[in-house]
């Protein structure tokens, strides 16, 4: 296993590898699922 520094200091894209570290965070799947239950299409 790495420590978060190292995995960004080799990243091409360092704001991807955040992105994929918070989505795969439990506590912050369970927020972004409840954020998007309240989400509706608008047609415009």
């Amino acid at each position: 296993m790495i420590s978060y520094e190292e995995a960004l200091r080799h990243a091409d894209s360092q704001n991807e590898v955040r992105l994929m570290i918070k989505l795969g965070d439990e506590g912050s799947r369970g927020k972004m699922e409840e954020a998007a239950e309240s989400m509706t299409l608008k047609d415009e």
